[in-house]
């Protein structure tokens, strides 16, 4: 569900609109006609971590999302509707402080640096990096990831899960993050230095750090555009 959800935020990012079998038929009566299909450029992230060989995706989590996606695998197994269901009860479950959110409210001590400058210190919920504004359903975390090419949109969730939830609505039209519920940056590298060892999220796998974990532009994919999207680059 994670990869249908990335998929149809990044096609949305893209300009992409309507089923599978509208798109195509759109891009085919193009090619028929003669006419230029529209492209837009999306760089990969590039995943580093201390072991192991190097992960490229579009879409970086730690603490809460590595949280909520091991809630999500767990027994009796990952489906549309528990996903719906986990999702509504972690809203809820913020906004009244419930037990839920309290096991999901992760926070992690990590030293977090973008481009060298190092970010305040303390216990994030989260480091999120994504290189497409879009996570899927709507909400856009990463709306600053288009404004220079070759960057992402880096975030690291300072405030608490009960502000994050109010703030909702406004991850979804892509406004600026308010500084007391997190920082972000456009970056084109993050280092993360974790106290312990790391869970983090690449396009909904789970992966381990130890000490240190890179996150850098990847190389880019040219895809094609629809109706609306973003001018080529």
């Amino acid at each position: 569900l994670f990869a249908i959800a990335l998929a149809w935020g990044l096609s949305r990012g893209t300009g992409v609109r309507g089923t599978p079998e509208a798109v195509l038929q759109r891009i085919v009566t193009r090619r028929r006609a003669g006419l230029r299909q529209p492209t837009v450029e999306r760089d990969l992230l590039a995943v580093e971590p201390d072991e192991g060989p190097p992960l490229h995706g579009f879409l970086f989590g730690t603490g809460c999302v590595v949280a909520f996606l091991e809630a999500y695998y767990a027994p009796p197994g990952p489906s549309p509707a528990r996903a719906a269901w986990l999702a509504a009860r972690a809203v809820l479950s913020a906004l009244v402080g419930g037990r839920l959110v309290r096991a999901l409210s992760r926070r992690e001590p990590v030293e977090v640096l973008a481009d060298g400058e190092r970010w305040p210190k303390g216990d994030y919920l989260a480091v999120l990096a994504g290189s497409s504004p879009e996570l899927g359903l709507g909400f856009r975390p990463f709306a600053r990831c288009d404004e220079q090419p070759g960057f992402f949109h880096a975030v690291g969730v300072t405030g608490s899960a009960y502000r994050v939830a109010l703030s909702a609505p406004r991850i979804r039209l892509g406004l600026p993050w308010r500084r007391r519920v997190a920082m972000d940056a456009v970056a084109r590298e993050l280092v993360l230095e974790p106290r312990d060892p790391l869970g983090f999220t690449l396009d909904g796998d789970l992966y381990r750090a130890r000490r240190r974990l890179r996150v850098s532009t990847g190389p880019p994919l040219r895809l094609l555009a629809d109706r609306g999207a973003a001018a080529p680059r």
